[in-house]
């Protein structure tokens, strides 16, 4: 999905089949791919010398079994891939293409928040004491940056900083990824993050999850759920649908009918996204946030 995407905008094949792209969820800004013949190498070690006669002669479940050995993952081969994207972004190669690429709220539990997975093993913090000491090892000398940003004064804010922090560190990595977007050529680049609950039989658990921005962005509500949807679902579902067309049209997804989405600007020091909520509108992190993203990402954000 938006994975593919992602790799389309770079790839020196696809230079010239599209002008606008928009990536939902995942982003491989700070992705680093092996070479075609470290893949090769690891398939011929799977394969143990096999001629081509006698993969073939394979059954289903052998192919199935022996391809279970070998990570599936992009390679470059500097023809689709000519370099990890952050590299291939610099060095101004990839497709000069207007972009819009942001997160669902949902997207922490798909991919990990930013301090991992907790379970019964390795539990989440309840106490500012153990909190910091997370912190600590987590961010190691950027600490007091991130306390900083995300004081606690009880046990009561550790979950609410955990869960916020995760979110803000899905927008930090979309901001790299529009910020070596806009420094590759012309074409402009927005972030946005999807906040917006889906309603549902059971609205505590349904949420904005991973997806869950699709029928909006295409203002597309199916029947079968007529009796959930509300009037803000349908007014989300204008204001995104409005913003894709107007990207389609004009490369730009501001209009008169929609509220005013910045793109990303390297002299605006403060990082700025688009929040696609029961409200939409700008939102912007205070400079304590962008201070420790910053310099967590130093190596993305130069």
């Amino acid at each position: 999905g938006s994975m593919n995407t992602s790799m389309l905008a770079v790839c020196p094949e696809a230079a010239g089949l599209f002008k606008n792209v928009v990536t939902m969820s995942y982003n491989p800004i700070d992705s680093s791919f092996v070479t075609l013949h470290e893949k090769e190498a690891e398939g011929d070690s799977v394969f143990d010398g096999m001629t081509l006669e006698e993969m073939r002669a394979l059954s289903q479940d052998e192919v199935q079994a022996l391809s279970a050995k070998v990570k599936a993952e992009y390679n470059i081969d500097n023809k689709y891939v000519i370099g990890n994207v952050l590299d291939t972004l610099r060095a101004k190669r990839g497709n000069d293409v207007n972009i819009i690429t942001g997160n669902v709220t949902g997207d922490t539990t798909l991919f990990g928040s930013f301090f991992g997975k907790f379970s019964s093993r390795n539990k989440a913090p309840e106490t500012v004491a153990e909190y910091k000491a997370l912190v600590a090892s987590k961010t190691g000398s950027l600490a007091d940056l991130f306390l900083a940003a995300y004081p606690a004064e009880s046990g009561e804010d550790v979950a609410r900083i955990l869960n916020e922090s995760s979110l803000d560190n899905s927008v930090a990595l979309q901001i790299a990824n529009a910020k070596a977007h806009a420094g590759n050529g012309d074409a402009k680049a927005y972030v946005y993050m999807f906040t917006h609950g889906m309603p549902g039989t059971n609205p505590n658990s349904t949420g904005a999850f991973h997806t869950a921005d699709v029928p909006y962005w295409f203002n597309h509500f199916s029947a079968a759920r007529a009796d959930l949807w509300t009037d803000t679902d349908y007014m989300v579902g204008d204001i995104m649908s409005d913003f894709l067309v107007n990207l389609a049209v004009k490369g730009d997804p501001n209009g008169d009918s929609v509220p005013v989405w910045s793109a990303y600007d390297s002299s605006t020091k403060n990082f700025r996204y688009m929040e696609i909520g029961d409200v939409v509108e700008e939102k912007t992190f205070s400079d304590e946030k962008t201070d420790f993203w910053s310099a967590y990402y130093e190596e993305l954000m130069k």
